[in-house]
């Protein structure tokens, strides 16, 4: 064994042991904080945009662009900021993604049409599409194999505490303040954050993978001593660097078709039912029902808080139920409630459709946590940003049809048939997880 192979074992060993778990849930705490921003701003454009369109008379097809042209951002940046995470790190990604996210939202409260918000939602969507999936990934890579489920999940549960705020901030902010207010608090915070993000250390397996297990071994000893360094000089690559590193299957060509025939449904059913949901339900309650903005925003409190139960019941049991029964039994649950509104057709209630979609919202809580542990978990250190990168872009392709799909079946009066299609999507997937998915909760990263 030559020096190499001893350092990434020990690199390994130490990351695995108990003793190095204070510095990360410092790490965690930071990376949070990024995402509560992201999942801030995708939650709470769902609360302003009842208040926008009427001020610049936006029909429900136009609204719908708006969303889309965001997801669009979202992916394009979920793919290039993947791939960039390969080549320089993750935290140099990360850095960068949130400033454009920042920066975007700031001049999100300064527009004065819906076509310069039109852009700006999509500079700030490569920004928000280019975080999540890197995120995602350095929580996954320096987390510990036992308990992994639980760490990396209870940070992901931060993304439903935005779901919560921003339903009641936009309640308090959005008639005291103005829609321009909301922009103002996510993008202050964004700037204020990024110097925090900047310092962050970079990820030990990643370092690993590209050759450069002693540097990665000083740092992990760095921050066991209290001595954190930020990602530090570019490593170059050495040939063969990533053998050793990881205790999974080399990513062949074979098992990433396989993969993919998994992830891309698992990844596209959840993007069409949150986003569909989440961006159109206070819109369906103020024009299909006829709801004051104040009760929609209400319904969406609820919601919000049900999908945070959601995400703690996920982070507490995943370990112990498996990603496999959680996903494959997951969709299952979220689908049925939809199909039980498609099927009651004109006889459809505000009521109904709170009650029903409360219900998919929680199962679809618990697979946005689950999925974004279960992606990473599937494939080796050498493209495990690039493939959650790409798999979180299809996440974003589905999120950019959803709400141009809800907002074409509003144009209709077939309401109901978006919802039988969820239905349709979630089904399909849920079978799909039956036959394909494997169980990752043992597995040393």
């Amino acid at each position: 064994m030559n020096a190499d192979d001893g350092s990434v074992a020990e690199c390994i060993a130490r990351l695995e042991s108990p003793s190095s778990d204070g510095w990360r849930h410092r790490v965690r705490l930071v990376v949070g904080m990024a995402t509560f921003l992201d999942s801030f701003d995708i939650f709470s454009i769902a609360f302003v945009m009842p208040v926008m369109a009427p001020l610049w008379h936006l029909s429900p097809v136009q609204v719908g662009m708006v969303f889309s042209i965001g997801f669009l951002g979202q992916m394009i940046g979920s793919v290039v900021f993947g791939f960039f995470s390969e080549r320089y790190g993750r935290i140099r990604a990360l850095s960068v993604a949130v400033f454009i996210f920042a920066v975007a939202t700031l001049l999100s409260a300064l527009v004065q049409s819906a076509a310069q918000f039109e852009a700006l939602r999509f500079i700030q969507g490569l920004g928000l599409g280019g975080h999540v999936p890197i995120a995602a990934t350095y929580i996954t890579e320096i987390s510990r194999q036992a308990g992994r489920g639980r760490f990396v999940l209870l940070y992901e549960s931060i993304f439903a505490v935005g779901n919560v705020l921003a339903a009641v901030i936009c309640r308090i902010f959005l008639a005291a303040f103005g829609w321009q207010s909301i922009f103002w608090l996510s993008g202050v915070a964004g700037v204020l954050l990024l110097p925090f993000v900047m310092r962050l250390p970079e990820s030990p397996r990643w370092l690993c993978a590209r050759g450069q297990a002693r540097y990665a071994l000083d740092l992990v000893r760095g921050l066991e001593t209290g001595k954190p360094q930020g990602p530090g000089p570019l490593p170059a690559p050495v040939h063969g660097g990533a053998a050793g590193c990881l205790h999974v299957p080399l990513f062949l060509p074979r098992d990433s078709l396989r993969l993919l025939l998994l992830t891309v449904p698992l990844w596209f059913a959840l993007g069409l039912l949150n986003y569909g949901l989440a961006t159109w339900l206070p819109i369906i309650y103020t024009r299909q029902f006829r709801l004051p903005v104040s009760d929609a925003l209400d319904y969406s409190i609820i919601r919000s808080v049900i999908i945070f139960i959601g995400t703690i019941a996920c982070s507490l049991a995943i370990d112990a139920i498996g990603r496999r029964k959680i996903v494959m039994g997951g969709f299952l649950c979220a689908a049925l409630p939809l199909v039980a509104l498609a099927l009651m057709g004109s006889a459809m209630t505000a009521g109904w459709v709170f009650f029903m979609t409360l219900i998919t919202s929680f199962f679809v809580a618990v697979l946005m946590l689950a999925v974004y542990l279960y992606t990473p978990e599937l494939c080796p250190a050498q493209a495990r940003g690039a493939f959650t990168g790409f798999n979180a872009a299809v996440l974003r392709f589905a999120s950019m049809i959803a709400p141009g799909a809800v907002g074409l079946g509003m144009s209709h009066g077939s309401i109901a048939g978006v919802f039988m299609l969820f239905a349709a999507v979630g089904l399909m997937v849920s079978g799909i997880s039956f036959v394909m998915a494997r169980e990752t909760r043992h597995l040393v990263m």
